[in-house]
Parts: structure tokens; C-alpha cells; sequence
């Protein structure tokens, strides 16, 4: 994870404060890392009527459901 917060800090999408206990860091988002999160969830909005249209709305939340019960199968011990 470090190596990720580092290349959006250095691309100016996020940047760190201090938190109020000291120890801690706060990440934030720039201005620029709300507009690309912006134009993120724009092109997810597309996409997902783009392929309900094609799919339908019952296949559509099928598809849905079934990506977000991948995380809980991945996480699982092998």
C-alpha cells in the first residue's frame, strides 16, 4: 500500500497531514484527485448503462453482485 499512496502523493492526486494525535497521518485528497475521482465515477456510470442496455437490469445486478462477493472468496485461505 505505501508504494501506491506514494505514486498518487507524487502525482499530486493525495497528500498527507498530521493527525491530532501526533502519530498519525491523515491522507486527503487534492483538488486534482477530486476531479480525476470525479471523471473515475463518471466513466463508471457510463459503463454500467452501456452494458445494462446490452445486458439488462436484472443481468446488470447480477454481474454487480457477483464482483462484489469476489473480495470475500479472495481473501480466503488456500
Amino acid at each position: 500500500m505505501n508504494y501506491v499512496r506514494l505514486g498518487l502523493e507524487r502525482r499530486g492526486y493525495i497528500e498527507r497531514h498530521s493527525g491530532t494525535s501526533g502519530l498519525a497521518r491523515v491522507v486527503r485528497l487534492t483538488e486534482i484527485g477530486w476531479e480525476v475521482l470525479a471523471q473515475m465515477r463518471m466513466s463508471v456510470a457510463e459503463a454500467e448503462q452501456e452494458w445494462g442496455a446490452y445486458l439488462g437490469a436484472q443481468r446488470l445486478n447480477a454481474l454487480k453482485e457477483t464482483l462484489r462477493d469476489l473480495p470475500d472468496w479472495l481473501a480466503e485461505p488456500i
